[in-house]
């Protein structure tokens, strides 16, 4: 399966990957990213074709993404990797996270919240990829989420008020500057 994934991607147009790629269940495709990860053999050509073959305009590509998002987070978070592996992984999904519509990202911010919030993040290698998320979260000027409409600053206050002072301060262990999620945020006040 992923050789078929992988040959389809080389190919210029990315039709037959992606109506290939609507046959494979996320079950599957998350299993053969984790078998390649441990591995350490092309994860990130294997992660570029799934991505090649899940445009952001059709929402089965995009909930495909998202379990792909979720699932790699789980897989950095779980230690089994080696480094540059997990670096590979986590330096591709901010490459992609762009892409992602406005209540992907709220999803993945969510994601973030809660296991800060529950301690269980046992890494923290993952992180580097929030302050992605939160970049592109902020670029949204709206977004339709659930049964309702939310503006850019509802939706990024309300994620911040998901956080205490103890949660805030193991997000700042992210390897990014407290000045730029200042100006992401704009209300963002530091414990």
């Amino acid at each position: 399966m992923e050789e078929k994934i992988l040959s389809l991607a080389a190919e210029k147009k990315s039709e037959g990957l992606h109506k290939y790629l609507q046959t494979v269940k996320d079950v599957e495709l998350v299993s053969i990213i984790t078998k390649h990860a441990i591995k350490g053999k092309e994860s990130g050509a294997l992660l570029r074709s799934i991505f090649k073959g899940s445009p952001c305009t059709e929402d089965v590509a995009v909930r495909r993404r998202l379990a792909v998002y979720k699932h790699c987070i789980e897989l950095v978070e779980s230690g089994d990797l080696q480094r540059e592996v997990a670096s590979e992984i986590v330096g591709l999904l901010m490459l992609e996270v762009h892409h992602l519509p406005g209540a992907s990202l709220l999803d993945l911010a969510n994601l973030y919240v809660e296991a800060v919030k529950a301690g269980s993040l046992s890494n923290g290698k993952s992180l580097e990829l929030f302050p992605n998320v939160l970049k592109a979260l902020s670029s949204k000027e709206s977004l339709v989420y659930g049964n309702g409409h939310l503006n850019r600053s509802r939706s990024v206050d309300g994620l911040l008020s998901n956080c205490s002072g103890r949660t805030w301060i193991k997000i700042r262990l992210v390897p990014a500057e407290l000045d730029e999620l200042r100006s992401i945020y704009g209300h963002f006040k530091a414990p």
